[in-house]
């Protein structure tokens, strides 16, 4: 068994070697091995793996939404970002999905043994969403990724030791960000594994270059593996949004304040009033308890021994971001394609995050690069709406 394990770890990551035209320093890694690995021996119990789990065939929703996504708790222990910085590889598990250079497997089964004293992770993919997400090659043999976890430790190994990643900075800024564009707060965000948390803004990076997106995809992630949270999905989430803009419109609320009185409560009070009030009408009951919300919600962080958000360097920039008007989707788009095409050797290539603020006719953006899981500042640009003229900002 020893033996043969090696060959088998390689193979998922010649498979994704040969979907992708452009090889990563992952691939290449393991790209002289070809030869050897793509013929190399199935462990039977593996292989029964792969073959007896139904498949997932429901894919990711970028909107928040109560789905049948299989959840497979089997890999609680291991959630999280993992890198090996020697050979600059990382990927990232959650309990749904393997995420690593840039792209999604989807998790069908997981097998976990105890090995000499470490767990041993078989864990199963879907190759059908796969090629169907990313095309298929002209010769493939899908294999599982197969890892042995020391908790002593917390190291994944299978031919490399990858550390387990953790970044205070950016679980501070994807923590500010949730609060104030999706419907949760930071008291029910404490609640929430950082582990976790990373492991979903890894998977966000990778689908989408989209800030809004990013956030949504982090907020259904959230949704699905913290049911005791009771966040707002479906049609419910679509409702709120149009209830919360009819607040702010009427009242000096804005979103991340009525977040702090609680989404659903505040979407309970709204169906629970007779529809045949006007919007001013409506607010005008609903200020009392958002207000008595709000001001029970302080006191509890006065209280509470624990930071509703840690404190790090840069997060009063961070706030005063997260409280600035961003510009319309369509004019993010925009932007987004204006800077790949007049500066497209200034921006990372891939895991790209951009973060735009509107300021008196102009929006001011910075982009950024999650490559190993860590949200690096790449450069920044002015867009004048009026001349429709895009500037680099010099440091």
């Amino acid at each position: 068994m020893k033996k043969i394990v090696p060959l088998l770890l390689l193979s998922p990551l010649l498979f994704l070697a040969s979907c992708d035209n452009e090889p990563t320093n992952e691939t290449n890694t393991t790209s002289s091995m070809e030869g050897s690995s793509t013929t190399s021996p199935t462990n039977t119990s593996q292989t029964e793996v792969s073959t007896t789990e139904t498949n997932q065939t429901q894919e990711t929703d970028t909107s928040p939404s109560e789905t049948d996504e299989q959840t497979f708790h089997e890999l609680d222990e291991i959630i999280g970002v993992w890198t090996n910085e020697v050979e600059d590889q990382t990927f990232a598990v959650t309990g749904r999905d393997y995420i690593t250079d840039n792209k999604k497997y989807t998790i069908t089964g997981t097998d976990v043994r105890d090995e000499n004293g470490n767990d041993n992770y078989v864990i199963s993919w879907d190759p059908d969403l796969f090629f169907e997400e990313y095309g298929e090659p002209k010769s493939s043999n899908p294999q599982p990724f197969i890892y042995d976890y020391d908790s002593e430790q917390d190291t994944l190994h299978n031919y490399l030791t990858f550390q387990r990643k953790t970044d205070d900075e950016q679980i501070h800024y994807v923590k500010d960000k949730l609060a104030g564009n999706e419907p949760v707060n930071l008291e029910q965000l404490l609640e929430v594994d950082d582990q976790h948390l990373l492991a979903y803004w890894y998977k966000a990076t990778a689908e989408s270059e989209d800030l809004d997106e990013q956030l949504a995809i982090v907020y259904q992630e959230i949704s699905i593996d913290y049911s005791d949270l009771k966040l707002l999905t479906d049609e419910e989430y679509e409702q709120y949004l149009s209830i919360a803009k009819e607040i702010e419109d009427n009242s000096d609320y804005s979103f991340s304040d009525l977040n702090t009185a609680l989404p659903r409560d505040i979407y309970n009070w709204y169906t629970d009033l007779n529809e045949d009030d006007n919007e001013k009408e409506v607010t005008e009951q609903l200020l009392p308890k958002i207000k008595e919300a709000r001001e029970q919600y302080f006191e509890r962080k006065d209280k509470s021994e624990q930071p509703y958000l840690d404190e790090v360097e840069g997060s009063d920039e961070d706030s005063k971001t997260n409280e600035a008007d961003e510009p319309d989707e369509e004019m993010q788009e925009h932007i987004r394609e204006k800077i790949k095409e007049e500066f497209p050797e200034d921006i990372p290539k891939d895991h790209i995050v951009y973060d735009m603020e509107l300021e008196d006719g102009r929006v001011n953006i910075r982009v950024y690069e999650n490559k190993e899981f860590n949200l690096q500042y790449q450069v920044g640009f002015v867009y004048d709406i009026e001349d429709d003229k895009l500037t680099k900002q010099t440091t």
